[in-house]
C-alpha cells in the first residue's frame, strides 16, 4: 500500500494542475488573448509533466 501512495499523490496533483491550466486558459482565451493563453496552457503542461516525471527519474538513480 505504501508503494502505491505517492504515485496516486502525484497523480491526483497532475490532474488538479490540468484542471486549473485549463480553467486558467479557457478564462484567458474568452478576453481575446490566445498568446497568453497559449503560454498559460504550455506553463502547466511544463510543470504537470515535471511534477510527474522528476519523482520518478530520482527513484531510478541510485547515489554509488
Amino acid at each position: 500500500m505504501a508503494r502505491i501512495r505517492p504515485f496516486a499523490q502525484r497523480v491526483a496533483i497532475s490532474f488538479a494542475a490540468a484542471a486549473l491550466g485549463m480553467t486558467l486558459t479557457s478564462l484567458v482565451a474568452q478576453r481575446a488573448l490566445p498568446s497568453i493563453a497559449e503560454v498559460g496552457g504550455f506553463l502547466i503542461v511544463a510543470l504537470v509533466l515535471i511534477a510527474v516525471i522528476a519523482p520518478v527519474a530520482r527513484h531510478r538513480v541510485k547515489p554509488g
